[in-house]
């Protein structure tokens, strides 16, 4: 049996292990994006310098152009989700899975983000929200139960996954996601980082919960009234009844994106975010 001083030794270790990784992964998102700021890169470019640069001292599990074909160089299929499956593995040697945990421990998931051109302003903004998980199917409202037993957003399965991540930008080019080589061709804008723990969203996040739990009492599954946290459609069966998830909604996607970069800038997010009616985007000067 180990003694006292063994296992708190032990558990020493595996903090530090894990302040190591998330002190790596942050200066190996900022080496990410200081090339990324020196001009403009398509994924192949980028998996190309982060290579010629060193950067797997920092992240280990980055791979090369090559290792990405061995994986994907046989998919025939169209597949929409191909550009973020490519981008994943490449800088972050994340495969698709189904497991629950988050795919960066502490430092959350990975979600790949495809973001628009405005044509009249040049910002860019998220075209896409960020799905956090399944919720339920409206075939079985008691699916839902989570949901409706969590008080706060902190209790939902999912907060794990949610709670905090890291957002890489891909600009949103129609039908180049069906090939490998058109999803290699794509621009790469940014690596965002977010922390909800840290952010002062929580009560906002908490109405839109409740607003979600509303209307599940009243077996209605919509998204309407949800400002950051909406619960959509997905899967087959979209509409009335079938399959719903949790997510981010392309907004709050925008903004939590300007954030991380006026924190990664060291510039007030005033200089970042613009808001004009409707809309919301980046300052065209911050990803052009």
């Amino acid at each position: 049996m180990n003694s006292t001083n063994e296992v708190i030794s032990q558990n020493n270790n595996i903090l530090l292990t894990n302040v190591l990784k998330r002190d790596d992964l942050d200066i190996y998102i900022r080496e990410i994006n200081s090339i990324l700021g020196e001009g403009k890169l398509t994924i192949r470019q980028l998996i190309d310098e982060a290579g010629k640069r060193g950067l797997k001292k920092y992240w280990e599990n980055l791979k090369n152009v090559d290792d990405v074909f061995r994986v994907f160089g046989t998919n025939r299929t169209r597949d929409k989700g191909l550009c973020g499956k490519i981008l994943e593995y490449a800088l972050f040697g994340n495969m698709p899975n189904s497991d629950p945990n988050p795919d960066l421990d502490d430092n959350g998931d990975i979600k790949t983000n495809k973001w628009g051109k405005l044509k009249k302003s040049g910002g860019y903004r998220a075209t896409e929200r960020i799905k956090i998980g399944s919720a339920g199917n409206t075939d079985n409202w008691s699916s839902f139960d989570h949901i409706l037993n969590s008080s706060n957003i902190t209790e939902l399965k999912k907060w794990g996954k949610m709670s905090c991540g890291v957002i890489p930008l891909i600009e949103r080019v129609k039908n180049s996601c069906s090939t490998l080589e058109g999803a290699l061709n794509l621009r790469i804008l940014y690596v965002a980082k977010y922390d909800l723990g840290k952010s002062s969203y929580i009560d906002a996040l908490n109405e839109d919960l409740e607003n979600i739990k509303e209307k599940l009492r009243n077996k209605e599954a919509s998204q309407r009234g949800q400002k950051y946290l909406h619960l959509h459609t997905q899967g087959a069966g979209r509409g009335k009844n079938g399959g719903r998830a949790l997510g981010y909604t392309p907004k709050f996607v925008t903004t939590l994106v300007a954030e991380s970069i006026a924190r990664d800038k060291k510039i007030s997010i005033d200089s970042v975010l613009i808001a004009k009616g409707r809309s919301l985007y980046i300052d065209p000067a911050i990803l052009n």
